[in-house]
This record gives structure tokens, sequence and C-alpha cells, in this order.
């Protein structure tokens, strides 16, 4: 279903270079903002070939085979030209219906303690998932995860970031109904259970 949605209206996202299908653990890096080159998101298998590369992990343990689609400057482009704001990537699972997750994912590299990057995070994200939610791609009985990653940081810097979100943006985190599913996390992994649930 998903991604026969996707062929009708973004057909150029399942030809981009880095898809990756597996039944393994994905995953996600940025290696623009983390090595300066060109090379943009890249989605593995199996870990980055350096431990200096910091990613998002998407754990596999149950061997659910996925389907990961990079994004890039030309993914969505406005009707006058020119990008649109997106984020690294999503994923989703191969066997889908309309009650299967999709998981769209952004990283922010910093160092330090920076609220600011994880809401520009959110708001990636939700422009994101609308895009696709606007073309039909997954409904309303899809749970969409949103998930902010800031990979250089640990789970207290973590936790500070969601605290700081639910504090000073009022529904930006758990917002979740029948009608509209939508999780919104700030994590560096997530863990998928099924085909209609991840754990985050």
């Amino acid at each position: 279903m998903i991604q026969e949605r996707i062929r009708a209206h973004y057909r150029h996202h399942l030809k981009a270079e880095g898809r990756l299908t597996t039944k393994r653990s994905m995953y996600v890096a940025d290696y623009n903002k983390q090595t300066g080159s060109k090379e943009g998101v890249k989605l593995f298998d199996c870990p980055p070939p350096t431990e200096e590369i910091k990613c998002f992990i998407l754990n596999n343990p149950r061997g659910i085979e996925i389907t990961g689609l990079p994004f890039d400057k030309m993914s969505f482009v406005k009707p006058e030209g020119g990008s649109e704001s997106q984020c690294e990537c999503v994923i989703y699972p191969e066997e889908n219906d309309e009650t299967s997750w999709i998981c769209f994912i952004e990283l922010k590299y910093t160092e330090h303690k920076h609220f600011k990057r994880a809401n520009e995070a959110r708001k990636q994200l939700h422009k994101t998932q609308a895009y696709y939610r606007s073309k039909g791609i997954f409904g309303e009985k899809n749970t969409c995860y949103l998930l902010a990653s800031l990979p250089q940081q640990k789970d207290p810097i973590i936790r500070g970031m969601k605290n700081f979100l639910r504090e000073n943006i009022p529904s930006s985190l758990d917002e979740k109904s029948e009608s509209n599913a939508v999780v919104i996390r700030v994590c560096n992994s997530a863990e998928i259970l099924n085909h209609n649930k991840l754990l985050v």
C-alpha cells in the first residue's frame, strides 16, 4: 500500500540513491553534517564503518522486512521551483496495510545542549509527513512516528530536550488520537515490535 502510493505521487523517491530494504536493523547517518562531504544521508543495515559516524538506530530484532528512503534537496520541490524543507528519511515495513506504522527521522548534530535544534527537527518532521499525508500515502489509522535524533547527545540531554519541548511547545510530544495517530519523540533509537508498532 505505502510503496504503491509513493510510486503514484513521488516515483523518484523509490529511485533514490541509497534506498535500502533489509530484515536487519537500520542505521541512519547524515554524512554532510559530520564529515563535510556531499554524500548526504546514508542508510546502513550494519553499524557505520567508523565509530566517529554517529547515527540513529532503528532496531529490528524480529527481522521484519523494512524499506528506508533517504531524502535530499530534490525530494520535495515547490511549484515555483526550489526545495521544500524535509527530514532525512522515511522508513516503513515492506508488508503494510491501513494500520501499519510509518516513520520519519530527522537528525541534528550538535555537541551542546541545544533545544532550538530539537524544535527545528520537529518542524521539519511535521512538514515532511504532511507532504505524504496530503497525497494519501498513509492514512489516519497508520501510526506515524516522527523521530528527532541528536546522535551526539546522551540520554540525560535527550530527556532534557523532551521536557523542554513538552513545556514550551504544547502538544509537541505524544500527539496521538484514534483519528490521527502521530507519535513524536526525541530519541536516538527505537525498536520495531511488529508491523503496527514501534517501541520509542
